[in-house]
C-alpha cells in the first residue's frame, strides 16, 4: 500500500464542478467566463441548487445580474441546469473510483467486524455489513449501527472514528 496518499477527491472541487457544467451545458452558447460563473454559483449554493435549475438561475440573477440575458432562458434551460448535480455525482464517482484504484485503497477492517463509531455526539456499536464498491461507492463500507430503526449508512475506509470493538474473552 502507498504511504503518501493524496487526499480523497472532494465533490466541491472547482475543476470537477466545471467539468460537470461543461458536460451538462455543452449544447448552449455560454462563454467560458459564464460557465465559470455558473460553476461558482453552483458551489456557493450546492445543496440548494443541485436538483433545481430554477434556483440556480435565481442565484445567477442575484449574484451576476449583468452577465446573462435572463429573458432568453426557457424551461429547457432550467431542465439542463437541474442536471448539473446529476452529472457532477457521476463524474465524482468516476474520480473517486480512480483515486481508490490508483492509491490501492483497501478496507482496513473485515466484513462482519464489530466496531465503535461516532454517531453525532456519542459513540455507538455497529457492524460492517459489506464494502459499498458494488453500489458505486468506492472506498466505503456499509455499516449498520445497533440503534433500533437505524438504516445502514456508508462510511469511508479511512474514517478516523472507526474503532474495532474490544472482544471480551472470558477465561474459564
Amino acid at each position: 500500500m502507498k504511504t503518501n496518499i493524496p487526499p480523497r477527491p472532494d465533490i466541491r472541487d472547482p475543476e470537477l464542478v466545471l467539468a460537470a457544467v461543461h458536460e451538462t451545458l455543452s449544447l448552449h452558447s455560454f462563454s467560458e467566463e459564464q460557465l465559470v460563473l455558473i460553476r461558482d454559483c453552483f458551489i456557493r449554493e450546492y445543496f440548494q441548487v443541485s436538483q433545481h435549475g430554477y434556483q440556480l438561475l435565481r442565484c445567477l440573477e442575484r449574484h451576476y445580474p449583468n452577465c446573462f440575458d435572463f429573458s432568453t432562458f426557457d424551461d429547457r434551460d432550467i431542465a439542463d441546469f437541474a442536471q448539473i448535480g446529476t452529472v457532477l455525482c457521476k463524474l465524482f464517482r468516476e474520480v473517486e473510483k480512480r483515486w481508490v484504484a490508483d492509491n490501492d485503497i483497501r478496507p482496513q477492517l473485515p466484513v462482519g467486524c464489530r466496531i465503535r463509531i461516532e454517531d453525532g455526539l456519542e459513540e455507538v456499536s455497529a457492524t460492517i455489513l459489506s464494502t459499498a464498491d458494488k453500489d458505486g461507492y468506492y472506498g466505503y463500507y456499509w455499516v449498520q449501527t445497533d440503534r433500533p430503526g437505524s438504516a445502514p449508512r456508508i462510511v469511508r475506509y479511512e474514517d478516523r472514528s472507526l474503532k474495532p470493538e474490544a472482544v471480551n474473552i472470558e477465561t474459564e
